[in-house]
Parts: C-alpha cells; structure tokens; sequence
C-alpha cells in the first residue's frame, strides 16, 4: 500500500510541476507576443 501511495504522490507532484510550468510560463511567453507555450 505504501508503494501505491508513493508513486501516487509523485504523479500528483508532476502534474502540478507541468501544469505550473505550462501555464505560468506559456502564459508570459503569449504576452510577451512569442509562440505560444509548449
């Protein structure tokens, strides 16, 4: 069970650093008139 809760917490955080990476830094990218964001 500790296993399963292990690697369940490490996708939550990975999912959070992608979501957060994507949207705060393609958001400035979009402002700033470049491509968008990948």
């Amino acid at each position: 069970m500790k296993k399963v809760r292990f690697l369940f917490i490490l996708l939550l955080l990975l999912v959070l650093i992608l979501a957060v990476g994507c949207g705060s830094s393609g958001r400035d990218k979009m402002a700033g008139g470049g491509d968008g964001g990948g």
